[in-house]
């Protein structure tokens, strides 16, 4: 059975997503495909628009044979340990191929970035360390290294291919397969129509960024087009309910309350180093909303997106979790949110690794470390989306489709 996986978020799932899952399908000629997704929060630190299960749910309907969840600890992480955990995941999985997205379009130049970022030459990093004591963020101090890596050893190097999101994310995915030695192949389309972070809500191919910026104004008819059918069904109905869409900025109360009150807590992030929480509490005290309070913390080293991951990891409690030991071990533990029948069928007889274990729903006795950080996840996406049962994990089984 020729496996593949794609890593994914889908917030909200939308037609460029569809063209990939289709051209996946076509091109690898595979016999099953997996989702590996980012459940009720994202990488950049964002609140998902529709629950993991109506994401699962738009999954099974546009070709994906099983969804599987990837553990928080990784999902709401930077780009590095993002790919670590989904990479971990699908080679203990045992899946053969990987596809994604890329501005690049091409394997090889981006592979030729990720064997250097993998293998981390000498004079790489002594420039890379010189960039860093500047006061840079990571991902420009990388750019720079590169470049003068690539000039003093007469490589041609793309180091451009690194100023584009999904490239920087495919990069990590490969440099990942090299990490643990993985047999995965890795697959890459370009990516069409408007860039991740683009705000053009009128592209042919829209980002879910501009998506989710639009549906602020509260208008989704004249985007129906832009969405897969589920979710343009879903998001609607969830308005006629509520009257309102799922935006970060929903959790804005919480956190202030939280920061306000249990303010020595926020050290205990991994991301929350070199005095940036004083700086957090001190912004907190004078902002109205989410989008004030990270602005009025920004700095060179500490970015918006970095912000935005501490700020909804601390709403969640990553704080009460041992997270950065978590970081370093590979994904074992797995939610299986939904399955078709061919889904089912690699279930039950595909080998994983040992010590891999998937699971549908949690016992009251559950000590899991990794499965209690994600029921902690469950109750905090319950205060901001209603139709959520805050012990949804110990009630909840699999969408069979």
């Amino acid at each position: 059975m020729n496996s593949c996986a794609i890593i994914c978020e889908y917030n909200p799932m939308h037609i460029g997503h569809i063209y990939h899952i289709k051209n996946t399908k076509e091109n690898l000629n595979i016999d099953i495909l997996i989702a590996i997704l980012s459940g009720n929060f994202t990488q950049r630190g964002s609140i998902s628009i529709l629950d993991r299960y109506a994401k699962c749910e738009a999954c099974l309907k546009n070709g994906f044979d099983l969804v599987i969840e990837l553990p928080p600890q990784f999902a709401l992480s930077s780009a590095e340990y993002f790919a670590y955990g989904a990479i971990s995941l699908i080679n203990n999985l045992n899946i053969d191929y990987i596809s994604f997205g890329s501005e690049e379009g091409e394997i090889t130049p981006l592979n030729k970035i990720a064997k250097i970022l993998h293998n981390e030459p000498s004079d790489f990093k002594i420039n890379l360390r010189k960039y860093l004591d500047k006061g840079l963020p990571y991902h420009l101090c990388r750019i720079e290294a590169l470049k003068e890596y690539g000039i003093s050893n007469n490589i041609d190097l793309n180091h451009e291919i690194l100023n584009s999101s999904n490239n920087i994310l495919s990069i990590e995915y490969l440099k990942n397969i090299l990490r643990i030695d993985s047999k995965i192949k890795p697959y890459t389309i370009k990516r069409i129509g408007a860039s991740y972070n683009s705000c053009e809500i009128n592209d042919e191919f829209p980002s879910a960024t501009s998506i989710r910026n639009h549906l602020k104004g509260k208008n989704i008819k004249d985007i129906e087009d832009k969405l897969s059918k589920e979710c343009f069904i879903m998001l609607s109905e969830f308005y006629k309910r509520y009257g309102y869409f799922i935006q970060d900025n929903l959790m804005f109360k919480y956190l202030r309350y939280k920061l306000l009150t249990l303010e020595n807590k926020l050290m205990n992030l991994p991301d929350c180093t070199e005095g940036i929480h004083n700086k957090l509490l001190n912004s907190i005290k004078s902002s109205n909303s989410l989008e004030d309070f990270i602005k009025s913390s920004k700095s060179k080293r500490y970015t918006y997106t970095r912000l935005s991951r501490i700020a909804c990891q601390y709403f969640i409690g990553f704080e009460n979790h041992k997270i950065k030991s978590m970081l370093k071990e590979r994904a074992r533990e797995a939610k299986i949110l939904g399955f078709n029948d061919k889904g089912k069928y690699f279930l039950n007889t595909k080998k994983k690794e040992e010590n891999t274990s998937l699971y549908s729903t949690l016992n009251k006795n559950e000590d899991s470390i990794e499965k209690l950080l994600n029921v902690n996840c469950t109750k905090a996406y319950s205060q901001i989306n209603e139709d959520i049962d805050p012990f949804e994990d110990y009630l909840k089984h699999p969408i069979i489709f």
